[in-house]
């Protein structure tokens, strides 16, 4: 009797119950093991979907930087408190293909220096473009002779030093890599500042720096450093908040600038 009711009770569990209790069973709807449960092959018109997904959260990341920043720079600040709440940073797109080679140009007005910055993920892509626009633009100044000035040079000889140590050909383009979404954006930057008075004494002088900005990833808030050497020997920290502003901003374009009165880094002071 008892090996009877034992088979009696086996012969009772439930089929789910008998799967749960032996883990390789088949499930025998799906003709697969319940632990590796089935999943879909996606079409092809799907696989493209979702490539364009892809192609435009890179777009939109780009997208989100664009705006107006309200800057806080306690270095100023503490000097110059009336200008507190009148420092700002104006983010634009660069030209047609910003999205693409992760350009942008910011107008950055800190009070005392204002000025423009070229942007991009990394540092060597921002000079490289500067260089060809530059050197195309000395090109064309010069009657069909090349002009350079010595900040086109210094430029020449960052990103060729940079092709050289990383096997690129010198007629090559430097463009950005695949955006990581995970990361926050994280910009490197090509200043132009000049300082903001008037003077009778001096001749105009713009001085050329560099910077780093690390945006969250709602875009809406960066934290950075930038070199400038008018106003300190080591880098400054700036803080940006993303605010609306219905004030209209003219940003001052990169290629507008005389480079041939840009005073790069510590040079500046030895004027």
């Amino acid at each position: 009797m008892e090996e009877f009711a034992s088979e009696g009770v086996s012969a009772a569990i439930p089929s789910h119950a008998a799967e749960q209790q032996a883990p390789n069973a088949v499930n025998t709807y799906w003709g697969k093991r319940t632990e590796t449960p089935w999943t879909p092959e996606r079409s092809e018109d799907e696989k493209n979907l979702l490539s364009q997904h892809e192609a435009c959260r890179a777009k939109q990341t780009f997208v989100a930087a664009m705006g107006t920043y309200w800057i806080q720079c306690s270095l100023i600040e503490n000097k110059h408190p009336e200008l507190a709440s009148s420092l700002r940073m104006v983010v634009q797109a660069l030209d047609d293909h910003t999205q693409e080679r992760g350009l942008l140009e910011a107008y950055l007005n800190l009070g005392l220096l204002k000025g423009t910055m070229v942007m991009a993920p990394g540092l060597d892509i921002v000079q490289d473009w500067c260089y060809r626009h530059q050197s195309q633009r000395s090109r064309n100044g010069g009657n069909g002779k090349c002009k350079m000035d010595k900040e086109t040079d210094r430029l020449r000889d960052v990103v060729e030093e940079f092709k050289r140590e990383n096997g690129i050909p010198m007629d090559a383009t430097i463009k950005s890599g695949p955006l990581e979404f995970q990361k926050p954006l994280d910009l490197n930057c090509e200043a132009r500042l000049y300082e903001n008075k008037t003077s009778f004494d001096e001749p105009i002088r713009i001085s050329g720096n560099n910077a780093r900005l690390e945006f969250r990833e709602d875009s809406l808030c960066f934290e950075g450093k930038i070199n400038l050497p008018i106003i300190s020997d080591t880098l400054v920290k700036i803080f940006g908040n993303r605010i609306k502003s219905d004030n209209p901003c003219t940003v001052e374009r990169w290629l507008d600038y005389d480079t041939s009165k840009v005073e790069y880094g510590a040079v500046w002071n030895e004027f």
